[in-house]
């Protein structure tokens, strides 16, 4: 298929060319300061420079430093403004509530989140995650 948005006129579209529209796409991201005990849905779409991430992991146990995720697709760069790019919950299995997570990708390729469970909005620590800890996260962004 010609990439999405690179038709010419007179290209003549296949069945094909338009199903691979908006394909979803099975992704296994990395943790940094964090393990991952099991990933629930990890899907990914992309449209011409318009990526969409869904993913929803359970934690096993957390270490020192900013929690980040590895980005299905490289970032351009310049999505770097907090909260703006989509949203996401923390299940804090220690207290037993959630908290309110808004993506930003620090980085090309890694997204990190703010949390709200302080008065102060700042990113999720690694050390903060503890067994059973559920994360849930739509990210969208642009892709290099």
């Amino acid at each position: 298929m010609t990439a999405l948005g690179d038709f010419s006129s007179g290209d003549v579209l296949t069945a094909a060319d338009m199903n691979a529209i908006g394909t979803w796409n099975s992704y296994t991201p990395t943790a940094t300061n964090f393990v991952i005990s099991s990933i629930s849905r990890s899907l990914y779409v992309q449209i011409n420079e318009l990526v969409v991430w869904s993913v929803a992991i359970r934690v096993s146990s957390g270490s020192a430093g900013v929690a980040a995720l590895s980005l299905p697709i490289t970032a351009d760069g310049t999505n770097t403004s907090v909260g703006s790019q989509g949203s996401g919950m923390w299940y804090d299995s220690n207290v037993a509530d959630s908290f309110a997570l808004a993506p930003y990708n620090p980085t090309t390729t890694t997204m990190s989140v703010y949390t709200s469970n302080s008065t102060t909005p700042a990113p999720l620590q690694g050390s903060s995650l503890g067994a059973s800890d559920e994360l849930n996260i739509t990210f969208i962004y642009k892709a290099a």
